[in-house]
């Protein structure tokens, strides 16, 4: 385990180098263009997309609970549960949002 651990730092520390080297080299346009990557990578996402991304899944999902169990797919039971319960964590998102 030790072997692999100091595998990796070396390669880690070998690659530190090379970006180094490359941001010295480079033009500065492309300097540049590797910050806003580097950014780009390291940028979370908020919580608000994630709650708007989800709230968006379980109005779909509700829907077509809705919808098998009007058109008979669903037993009732089954699509009247499932339909309450998308319904259910749908509201408690849209609050929490």
């Amino acid at each position: 385990m030790r072997v692999i651990e100091e595998n990796l730092r070396s390669r880690i520390r070998k690659l530190e180098v090379e970006l180094k080297v490359l941001r010295e080299n480079e033009l500065p346009h492309l300097n540049e263009r590797i910050s806003e990557l580097e950014e780009l990578i390291k940028r979370k996402r908020s919580p608000k997309e994630f709650y708007e991304g989800l709230i968006g899944v379980l109005s779909l999902l509700s829907f077509i609970c809705v919808f098998s169990t009007v058109t008979g797919f669903f037993s009732l039971t089954l699509g009247s549960f499932l339909s309450a319960a998308c319904l259910i964590a749908l509201l408690l998102f849209v609050i929490a949002r």
